[in-house]
């Protein structure tokens, strides 16, 4: 009886195994369930693309996966002593949405906002992207801030306007290399 109980058991759970190795029929979904599908898709592989990623540090503002890449000194154009601040950010939300129109990154040293400047570059200047960003799709941006001060510097990213939820923001204290 045992045996025979087993059995069903284990027939019972091997349904649902064979029913995911069936091959999904795309034309047959609706437009927002193949949307699912897609949407879906993108956020694996930006995931997958964050485990192979060194970061700083991370966190999550707005439905933006933030993560920090790098801080590297410089110059700016006019010889002031500068930084680049690195960042990847990736639209974890189910709508097409600018990160600019969402969410603020600052810096600051010793409770002072660092001001944005340019740091030029062989590859040319960084300007943000102002773009729509679909679900689970990543981008990469990079600001340059002058050096106020000695120490560490600190990352605020921070919702932009408050919607129909408000996100804390994400503050992060570096060592300027």
């Amino acid at each position: 009886m045992k045996r025979i109980i087993s059995i069903i058991l284990l027939a019972v759970m091997l349904v649902p195994l064979a029913a995911l190795a069936a091959p999904v029929d795309y034309a047959a979904l609706s437009d927002e369930q193949l949307q699912a599908v897609i949407d879906g898709a993108n956020q694996e592989l930006a995931r997958r693309r964050i485990e192979n990623t060194q970061y700083l540090a991370t966190g999550s503002v707005a439905g933006f996966f933030v993560g920090i890449k790098s801080l590297v000194r410089g110059e700016d154009f006019e010889g002031k002593p500068a930084f680049t601040l690195s960042y990847d950010l990736r639209n974890d939300t189910q709508e097409l949405i600018s990160p600019m129109m969402a969410i603020t990154v600052a810096a600051s040293q010793a409770g002072t906002p660092s001001e944005v400047t340019v740091i030029l570059r062989p590859e040319g200047i960084s300007a943000p992207n102002f773009e729509d960003l679909a679900p689970g799709t990543m981008l990469s941006q990079s600001t340059d801030y002058l050096i106020n001060g000695d120490g560490p510097v600190t990352v605020t990213v921070s919702q932009l306007f408050p919607g129909e939820t408000i996100s804390e923001p994400l503050v992060i204290e570096l060592p300027l290399p």
